[in-house]
């Protein structure tokens, strides 16, 4: 279930490189652009190559993938009432550790991208905030919709991934639970929280819960 659900976040996210305006372009058309850039950076890779070498992966996700996010948003949503207790040394501290999480969590699975068939519905889009559902299709398992949450910023000038759910999983929530429940753990350190992070939340585990 790991490698499915790892799997399932990596091509979705390489898909959604949203780079300008929608009413600029087409959303279906960002998607299948960004979805062959990345098919291209692992081909010319070669996936002997990035089994071999872990960083190959990790750079495609970094140039590809990490753009997408609005992290500092994100990083707000899943501390949820303990972002205010936080002083700026733990936010971004606790940024970091997602942004290293998703990244060795999720690098080793670009070697499954030519693997994959996808469809593309638009569920929303209204300038300032979008919803695009995308049905992917693996060979480790049935068709899974993954439902983007979109928001367009000004200032950037580009569209950022501000939630997601996969399967009908909230993946904003369920962090935000887990960290929860891990200040319980930690008696309400957010320090250990942080150090402990990559450690307790796995894809397996936010799937279970």
């Amino acid at each position: 279930m790991k490698r499915i659900l790892a799997t399932l976040m990596i091509i979705t996210s390489s898909a959604l490189a949203f780079t300008a305006h929608a009413a600029a372009t087409a959303p279906v058309d960002l998607i299948n652009t960004t979805f062959e850039q990345v098919k291209t950076d692992v081909e010319k890779a070669g996936v002997e190559s990035i089994e071999a070498d872990p960083q190959v992966a990790i750079n495609i996700i970094k140039d590809r993938l990490l753009p997408l996010i609005d992290e500092k948003n994100f990083t707000r949503k899943v501390m949820g009432r303990y972002f205010a207790q936080a002083n700026r040394n733990q936010k971004y501290g606790f940024l970091n550790t997602m942004r290293d999480s998703f990244i060795n969590t999720y690098a080793s699975s670009l070697v499954n991208i030519g693997d994959v068939k996808y469809d593309i519905q638009e569920l929303l889009n209204d300038n300032e905030n979008a919803k695009v559902r995308i049905i992917v299709d693996t060979k480790q398992a049935d068709q899974v919709p993954v439902d983007f949450s979109f928001t367009y910023k000004s200032k950037d000038e580009a569209w950022k991934v501000a939630n997601l759910e996969i399967a009908g999983i909230n993946l904003g929530m369920a962090l935000r639970d887990k960290f929860e429940r891990m200040m319980q753990q930690y008696n309400n350190n957010i320090d250990d929280v942080i150090a402990n992070w990559s450690s307790q939340v796995k894809p397996e585990a936010i799937d279970a819960e």
